[in-house]
């Protein structure tokens, strides 16, 4: 979840996770702002790397 705050330019969260053979990313806004905040992974994702940045 992206508990961050509005601030232009890095108040989005990257993040990139391999599952079933097959990498993925999706980027999240702060929490409750507008679009996907948060993720729920099933059992065997492997989480690479949440990266702060700027607008989706």
């Amino acid at each position: 979840m992206n508990n961050g705050f509005p601030s232009p330019g890095s108040d989005h969260i990257q993040a990139t996770w391999v599952f079933d053979g097959r990498t993925w990313d999706r980027c999240l806004h702060f929490n409750p702002g507008p679009g996907e905040y948060k993720l729920s992974f099933p059992t065997g994702v492997e989480l690479k790397s949440l990266t702060w940045r700027g607008e989706c």
